[in-house]
């Protein structure tokens, strides 16, 4: 909520230097307020299942082109 009102205090700026200032201050509060260990969902990259149980590689050789086939 506290952020919110930040936003709604500053909604009448209008000079895109001040907005985005006022965007890069509030990125950094943000950035304070992040858990240090962040929730992962397991099949994401980093997380404790990503790439687990992959299909085996495949053992054929790639098919061959039309022109391959003609030579």
């Amino acid at each position: 909520m506290y952020i919110r009102s930040l936003f709604e205090a500053n909604k009448h700026v209008t000079q895109p230097r001040q907005q985005r200032e006022i965007i890069e201050q509030t990125e950094q509060l943000l950035d304070s307020y992040k858990h240090p260990d962040p929730y992962r969902p397991p099949t994401a990259p980093g997380g404790s299942k990503y790439q687990r149980n992959l299909p085996p590689p495949s053992a054929e050789a790639p098919p061959m082109t039309h022109k391959e086939m003609h030579v």
